[in-house]
């Protein structure tokens, strides 16, 4: 244990304990199978050491600028006429939903086809009071769960569905799919998208969140915005216990409770303790060509005047002042 500890120092716990797992079934299939007559070693997995291999939350503060950065990016390109949007914008576009998907759900970010979101996963439901409820359905690590999602990941399916209806893919099977065909990468047009991983790289390197001398557990990767929604739950809702918490993001009892539980008393508890942005205070719009220009405020004169413009410039939400 020493040893490989030493010489694999990167290697977290649960890897060393599915290697272990592999080392005792090949033990079993020489003792059972063919016959071979050894005392095996006794192989004794590493504890988890969970608190001390946690990775940093990314705070309000990079969230956004990250945001920022990648509207900044595609924002202006996708409103151009569709034939002239750049599919980098296009995959900047996507990769911002997905982001948006995480910090709005909670759920494990996905980085295989297997794992992609369906859009059957995602269940629609109202509320007594007529409110929106959102739903997605995730089975992850051998196990299924339903996680809810805010109010406010509305705007990012109706961004999504505006941006693929534009690309002839108005019924898809995946939440995010690729828009184009790429005969160079093997990909068609309405694949699932496996991975944004490259993209994820590249935008936490040119921000300069991620230094390069620091050891892997501490820096900022996906799963960082999970560690940031479930802080947040953790904060902003103390009727909640941990297992509650633990079954909404199809997370252990012990991974909330050693890991985020001690947030609750962070320095920034009272900005923490803010609800989460009003979804129904903004209204998305839309260029010509189905692409996502920004928000804008709901029953504004602008809001107004877009709506009389063209209804699918707001995407058809219909503002209360000056409409009789």
């Amino acid at each position: 244990m020493a040893w490989r500890t030493k010489k694999f120092p990167d290697y977290s716990p649960s890897t060393l304990a599915k290697i272990d797992t592999a080392l005792r079934a090949a033990f079993e299939y020489a003792l059972e199978v063919k016959g071979e007559r050894f005392i095996p070693p006794r192989i004794k997995s590493p504890e988890q050491n969970l608190v001390e291999r946690r990775r940093p939350t990314i705070d309000d503060d990079k969230f956004y600028k990250l945001q920022a950065h990648l509207r900044n990016k595609f924002q202006d390109e996708l409103s151009q006429p569709l034939q002239s949007v750049p599919l980098k914008a296009e995959q900047l576009f996507l990769f911002y939903c997905w982001i948006e998907t995480l910090e709005h759900t909670g759920i494990r970010p996905w980085s295989s086809k297997n794992l992609a979101m369906k859009m059957t996963d995602i269940e629609r439901r109202k509320s007594n009071s007529g409110d929106i409820q959102l739903f997605v359905k995730r089975t992850e690590k051998g196990h299924t769960y339903t996680a809810p999602a805010t109010r406010y990941w509305i705007h990012t399916l109706n961004r999504l569905d505006a941006f693929y209806r534009a690309r002839g893919l108005k019924k898809r099977k995946w939440l995010l799919c690729h828009s184009r065909d790429n005969p160079a990468m093997g990909v068609k047009k309405g694949d699932p998208i496996a991975s944004f991983k490259t993209a994820w790289n590249t935008a936490i390197r040119d921000l300069g969140f991620n230094d390069s001398h620091l050891p892997k557990n501490k820096r900022f990767t996906p799963y960082t915005i999970r560690h940031r929604v479930i802080t947040r739950m953790l904060v902003e809702n103390p009727d909640l216990s941990p297992i509650e918490i633990a079954a909404n993001v199809g997370s252990s009892l012990e991974m909330v409770s050693k890991i985020y539980f001690e947030h609750r008393a962070m320095r920034n508890y009272e900005k923490l303790q803010e609800n989460t942005v009003d979804y129904s205070s903004v209204v998305d719009t839309y260029s010509t060509s189905g692409g996502w220009k920004g928000t804008i405020q709901r029953d504004s004169e602008e809001h107004l005047s877009l709506y009389r413009e063209n209804p699918k410039f707001v995407g058809g939400v219909k503002p209360i002042q000056g409409e009789k």
